[in-house]
């Protein structure tokens, strides 16, 4: 690698490059018609190599379910993903360094901080997201040198989940517009370079219907691509606290202000105290961050056990904000076009992996070259992958794709009266869950996941022609929808 080709302008005699390609890791791969075959043959692969192992799902449900299949079918396993507790996470990690017959199914959440090297079992459940995670997560056996097994399960149902992922990332581009006219309000557009304005990413979050990270993308873009804002230290909404013994000391001894304004305005429950610092600070005329300073110094002096929740996300104006609807409507194209085109990413990302396991190729080499690496010595096969071993391809039982039917539309429609979003109801339709549809709080919630079956891009098109048109022509939607699918 040359010096001026390594982003970081390091010169060559700092690079160091070591191999990608492992060759005591045999990458094994196998397509199953359903969800029981791979357990089966995961079970009978432990009972024939019965060492330390890692098995990577997607879902912190997956990950408990497996485990208790495991450990009902004579297994010692263990769940671990980040719902997890903190002391639990930390005793199980422990636990599988010690031993080498633990079986731990996980999220991505697990092994980043472990350096095991006799793990000799990967197994990957579902579909890693990219060539980068599947390769990271191999690497984690064998790092001994002995030989390792790399398992690998294909199953349709894995490609409904990543596109779930994927697609409940992008929201509508109404949400889009909604959140940046949140953030370049009225009271807002007026404030000056250098000032700063306030919102909560949780509140934005759930009245907005836009997935947390993505909401955190959005506005992390509005910094590093359009030099609008930059995020600065987070407060709270919400303050409470228990008093100790020290606490009567400092409240006789102290006349600040802020001492005052807690004493007096601090509403009493059976155990805590809780004080809204914002209308607190208005009613003395004294600044917020008075109050929270005081807060936090009682705190610290063990005068108080303090809680904070509700956090308030504060952002400082970096150039003048938009004013006119132009340069609004530009920025709500431009952030939904990037957002979109991540979409995209990550679709592609998953279909990288799908190629190189169901191709005609030897896995390592092409794993290898996706890196910038190569087989050693000019080799064009590894001789220990699923094509060295059988040159056979792993081909994919596939279910055919349902076609839209206006029946279970129509029941959607009836239950979700929104006419305004057609990307939020293709969501419902699909089985893809959002803020939006979490607190709709519906008593018949049969339409969540009707057309689970059916292409995603053919529900948006469907609910995109009845939001545009008339809801009364949804058969007429459908029909011009297949219509067009069997020109095409």
């Amino acid at each position: 690698m040359k010096a001026e080709d390594n982003g970081i302008s390091v010169d060559e005699g700092g690079l160091f490059r070591t191999t990608i390609y492992r060759p005591n890791l045999r990458l094994v791969a196998e397509s199953t018609q359903n969800k029981q075959a791979k357990y089966e043959k995961i079970f009978a692969f432990l009972r024939r190599d019965p060492d330390a192992t890692i098995i990577y799902v997607t879902l912190q449900e997956q990950a408990e379910s497996l485990a208790g299949d495991l450990v009902q079918n004579g297994f010692k396993a263990e769940p671990f993903h980040t719902g997890l507790q903190t002391n639990i996470k930390t005793q199980l990690q422990e636990e599988f360094m010690r031993r080498d017959d633990l079986v731990v199914v996980a999220t991505i959440a697990f092994g980043m901080s472990i350096d095991k090297a006799d793990i000799r079992n990967i197994v990957h459940l579902d579909l890693p997201y990219s060539l980068e995670g599947y390769s990271q997560e191999i690497g984690r056996t064998g790092r001994d040198g002995k030989l390792s097994q790399c398992l690998f399960y294909l199953y349709q149902e894995d490609f409904y989940i990543k596109e779930n992922f994927a697609r409940g990332d992008l929201p509508s581009r109404t949400s889009v517009y909604n959140i940046l006219s949140s953030i370049f309000s009225s009271q807002n557009i007026n404030r000056k370079v250098g000032e700063t304005i306030d919102f909560s990413h949780y509140q934005q979050s759930q009245e907005l219907d836009i997935r947390p990270n993505t909401l955190s993308i959005l506005n992390t873009q509005l910094e590093l691509h359009c030099g609008l804002i930059r995020a600065t230290t987070a407060t709270f909404s919400s303050y409470s606290y228990i008093k100790k013994p020290a606490y009567y000391d400092f409240s006789r001894s102290e006349n600040s202000a802020a001492m005052g304004a807690i004493n007096t305005y601090s509403v009493a429950k059976i155990k805590w105290c809780h004080i809204d610092v914002e209308h607190t600070a208005r009613l003395r005329g004294i600044p917020r961050a008075d109050i929270v300073r005081k807060l936090q110094d009682l705190n610290d002096r063990d005068a108080i056990e303090l809680k904070t929740s509700g956090v308030i996300n504060i952002y400082r104006i970096l150039q003048e904000l938009p004013k006119n609807s132009n340069q609004f409507n530009t920025i709500t194209n431009d952030l939904y076009a990037q957002i979109q085109e991540r979409e995209q990413r990550d679709l592609a990302r998953v279909q990288q992996v799908v190629d190189l396991i169901t191709g005609q190729e030897c896995y390592s080499r092409p794993l290898a070259k996706h890196f910038g690496d190569d087989l050693p010595n000019g080799n064009t096969n590894c001789g220990h992958c699923t094509w060295c071993e059988t040159h056979k391809r792993v081909v994919i039982y596939k279910t055919p794709v349902l076609p839209v039917n206006s029946h279970p539309v129509k029941v959607l429609l009836k239950s979700v009266q929104a006419r305004e979003d057609s990307q939020f109801l293709a969501r419902i339709a699909f089985g893809i869950t959002s803020p939006r549809w979490t607190n709709m709080r519906l008593k018949d919630k049969s339409a969540f996941a009707s057309m689970d079956g059916c292409d995603f891009l053919d529900l948006l098109d469907v609910f995109t022609w009845i939001c545009d048109k008339d809801e009364h022509e949804t058969s007429k939607a459908v029909a011009s929808i297949s219509a067009r699918k069997i020109r095409t």
